[in-house]
């Protein structure tokens, strides 16, 4: 996992900015606002299921049984929080307000120890 310009990118996306960044010359830093800093996603909590931020256009993209394509899960732990979190959009239902029930069942499933 890449932190960069505050959003979280999967290992195949934060590599292929840092090989665009070297295509346009950009020189290597440590401030994750002008180059993707690598953080291991298991070893840091989320208050809620964290995936790619290129969404869609992931290159690790998640295909839901409808077609739609959403980032790569993360893999990151879950907080207190996030668990409580999972617990909540369970407890309402799959409701479209708050969470699309593909994605819902699919945190269900990857999250399945915590709940």
């Amino acid at each position: 996992m890449f932190l960069y310009n505050f959003a979280l990118y999967c290992d195949g996306c934060g590599k292929s900015i840092i090989a665009s960044l070297c295509v346009k010359g950009k020189k290597q830093s440590e401030d994750s606002q002008e180059w993707p800093q690598y953080a291991i996603a298991e070893q840091n909590e989320a208050d809620s299921p964290q995936h790619c931020d290129r969404g869609q256009y992931c290159l690790e993209a998640i295909t839901l049984p409808s077609g739609k394509k959403i980032g790569e899960l993360l893999g990151m732990k879950l907080t207190s929080e996030g668990v409580e979190y999972l617990r909540l959009l369970r407890r309402r239902g799959k409701d479209k307000v708050y969470c699309d029930e593909e994605v819902l069942s699919l945190w269900e499933n990857e999250f399945s120890d915590y709940l």
